[in-house]
């Protein structure tokens, strides 16, 4: 399987940032971006539907539940810094927290 491509993303000028969040500890599934505002914030820097999010400005997302991490982001004040995974396999069998953690 493919461990997918690691990204970088920085977004600044405060929110909103144009993305949806999904998944988190407390689903039991990995945080992804669920939607991507055309012409946002996220869309201008990258950011994709599906794409895994382990980190929110230096905080992992391992053992976060959603609202933490809705938190995460709200609070981010005028910038945002996301760390993602991207890969059709990863898409294809989303992995546990546990999971991604072990690679």
């Amino acid at each position: 399987m493919s461990e997918g491509e690691q990204l970088s993303i920085s977004l600044s000028g405060g929110g909103p940032w144009g993305l949806r969040l999904q998944g988190g500890k407390d689903f039991g599934a990995p945080l992804t971006i669920a939607r991507v505002t055309p012409a946002g914030k996220a869309a201008k820097s990258g950011v994709q539907p599906n794409d895994i999010i382990t980190s929110i400005n230096g905080h992992s997302t391992l053992s976060i539940v959603h609202l933490e991490a809705q938190q995460l982001v709200k609070n981010s004040g005028s910038s945002l810094a996301l760390e993602l995974i991207r890969g059709r396999d990863l898409i294809a069998h989303p992995l546990s927290p546990y999971q991604l953690q072990c690679q």
